[in-house]
This record gives structure tokens, C-alpha cells and sequence, in this order.
């Protein structure tokens, strides 16, 4: 989606990993559960009910980029047509970069990186959530609490 395609009041532009590169293979372990995103381990767990003899399972899900995908959906269910999604596509490096370099300066950052040095500062940071072209979260995935509060103080401050 082209830039001027994005109106809305708020933009949401995700960097998630390049495949190959800075690929994410565990979640740190957490010792304060609220300074951090969600650092939950995939499990699958049983869960019965007393009513009846069925097993419930519950799976939680260690994949970044489906993660970052869930807390996406619920933005997109919550707050419909005011937010405009963008998510780099690597295959249009240009625009990747285009994306990056705004959201760099946005947060007060000076450098305009070429596609090398983009690739090398995605593949070392990402997933990468920009809001409003500021760099919101690096190297992390936020918890649910911590995206929406972002996400509802761009929203007023718009």
C-alpha cells in the first residue's frame, strides 16, 4: 500500500523479520512480565471441563509474526477505518526502506539508510512497529495492554 493510500488518523507500519536474517528462535526469558511484550512459551494445554468429558486445548502461539498478526486483527476489529495497517514487503525493498528511513526520522533519528544498511538494521531489530511513522517497538513484539495504550494515545493526539 502506497503512502498516499494511507489517510487514516493513525498508521501502523510493521517490519517483521527478513526471512533468513535476525529470525527470532526463542523469547528471552522475562523477569518482570510488565517491562517487556509478551514472552509467553508455545504449550498446548488440556483443559476439562466438569460438565462434560471433553478436552479442551488451549495452544499459545510463539511465532512473532503471527503474534504481531493478532494484535493487528484486534486494532483493526477495534478501531475499524481509523487505522491504516502497513507491513513491508521485502520483495519492494525501496518502499521497505522508503518506510524505515520515515519512520527513523519520526523519531528523531537523522540517517537515511540505503537497502544494505536497512537490511542489516531490520535483520538486527526486527519485528519493528512503527505508529505515525515513530519507532515504537524494536526487537519486540508489545503485549496486547502496551500496543493499544500506544495505539490510543496516537489516536487522541491526532
Amino acid at each position: 500500500m502506497k503512502d498516499e493510500e494511507c489517510l487514516e488518523e493513525v498508521t501502523i507500519t510493521v517490519f517483521p523479520p527478513i526471512p533468513g536474517i535476525g529470525i527470532i528462535e526463542e523469547e528471552p526469558v522475562v523477569e518482570d512480565e510488565d517491562s517487556c511484550g509478551d514472552s509467553s512459551i508455545t504449550q498446548i494445554t488440556p483443559r476439562i471441563t466438569s460438565s462434560s468429558e471433553q478436552v479442551r486445548m488451549r495452544i499459545s502461539v510463539n511465532d512473532p509474526i503471527v503474534r504481531i498478526n493478532q494484535l493487528l486483527e484486534k486494532a483493526k476489529e477495534k478501531y475499524g477505518e481509523r487505522i491504516c495497517i502497513r507491513v513491508a514487503d521485502y520483495d519492494n525493498i525501496d518502499e521497505a526502506v522508503e518506510w524505515l528511513n520515515a519512520a527513523l526520522r519520526g523519531s528523531g533519528q537523522p540517517a537515511h539508510l540505503d537497502n544494505n544498511a536497512a537490511s542489516a538494521f531490520i535483520g538486527t531489530s526486527a519485528p519493528i512497529i512503527a505508529i505515525n511513522n515513530r519507532l515504537s517497538f524494536v526487537g519486540m513484539i508489545p503485549n496486547e495492554a502496551q500496543f493499544f495504550s500506544r495505539l490510543k494515545a496516537s489516536l487522541r493526539s491526532e
